[in-house]
């Protein structure tokens, strides 16, 4: 993010994820989208589907043909940033 433009404090790694998640959503409003995108597709690394709930078993990585609206794709990121971030949100208070 930093070599994107974004304003990372120089304590940062003092501040733990509770901290990062302070600032990390905000940061990535001064990035651009050459440095934001990589970032933000890896966050779709942890998505997985079950293309038939009749067998929840069978769970595959997250494809293209999968999502049909493009907003989907910036709520999906959200929350995978949440589940590794916001646990720590109640610590930051």
């Amino acid at each position: 993010m930093i070599k994107g433009g974004a304003d990372v404090p120089d304590n940062v790694a003092d501040m733990g994820m509770a901290g990062i998640a302070a600032i990390g959503v905000g940061a990535l409003n001064g990035v651009s989208i050459e440095t934001a995108e990589p970032l933000l597709d890896e966050l779709l690394t942890c998505v997985t589907v079950i293309p038939d709930p009749n067998k929840p078993e069978v769970v595959r990585a997250l494809f293209d043909e999968d999502v049909e609206e493009p907003v989907t794709y910036f709520k999906l990121q959200k929350e995978v940033l949440m589940l590794h971030l916001d646990f720590s949100s109640p610590d930051a208070k």
